[in-house]
């Protein structure tokens, strides 16, 4: 059976994300999140600590509280109709996956184009939504922990770079669950209106077969000087 938790990090020092946090609340549905997870926390940076410090308390939290599936979620995202119906169907349908919810590379026209439901990507982990086995989380950190430089700032790039050395399967629903709501108003200097998934759509995809279907193939896009981080 699957069980989920949820962690939504939260540049909460920001009066806007706290509204941003209220607003994803709402379309996530309170009375959906009594019934579909375990546990559900905001996990507010108050001290400007940075993506990654906050990003780590989630995926902490989520590896303690042990449910199967843990999603970390940014606060300035939108999401589809029927969100964590979807999130347990996607979970069931691939559940030793590591899943990015939100995708922005051209692979995504073509899985359009093709109505094809996935996509591999090997560093397909952007920050706006991760699910992630919570047998995983704990090896994650470790490897974190040994092998990326401190100096790296970035919270989703280090799951990224985790996925690409460990061989881990990273998948991304098509269409994306979740979308950038505010793409150019990021607190770490990445402000880009083109900073939006390929494809989502807000109509619930619940109808969508989830289980079968063609995974195409797309390539890694992560900077290379990134590697440099690794140790």
């Amino acid at each position: 059976m699957i069980t989920l938790s949820v962690t939504i990090m939260s540049g909460s020092f920001d009066a806007s994300r706290r509204s941003m946090v209220e607003r994803l609340i709402r379309e996530i549905k309170p009375e959906w999140i009594a019934k579909l997870t375990v546990d559900f926390q905001v996990i507010s940076d108050w001290w400007r600590n940075g993506p990654w410090p906050t990003a780590e308390r989630c995926w902490n939290h989520g590896d303690v509280v042990g449910a199967t599936h843990h999603l970390l979620l940014q606060d300035d995202i939108t999401v589809c109709d029927d969100f964590l119906l979807t999130v347990h169907e996607l979970a069931r349908a691939k559940p030793d996956a590591i899943l990015g919810l939100y995708s922005n590379r051209k692979i995504c026209d073509e899985a359009r184009a093709k109505d094809a439901r996935w996509v591999e990507i090997p560093d397909g982990t952007w920050g706006q939504a991760i699910l992630m086995p919570t047998a995983k989380i704990g090896d994650f950190l470790a490897w974190e922990c040994t092998h990326i430089k401190r100096s790296f700032k970035h919270d989703d790039s280090r799951v990224a770079l985790w996925c690409i050395h460990t061989k881990q399967q990273v998948l991304c629903p098509q269409p994306s669950l979740v979308d950038h709501a505010a793409p150019d108003k990021s607190l770490v200097g990445h402000s880009r209106s083109s900073r939006v998934a390929r494809w989502f759509q807000k109509e619930s995809p619940l109808h969508l077969d989830w289980a079968e279907g063609e995974v195409l193939k797309g390539a890694i896009g992560m900077p290379k000087h990134y590697n440099e981080f690794v140790r």
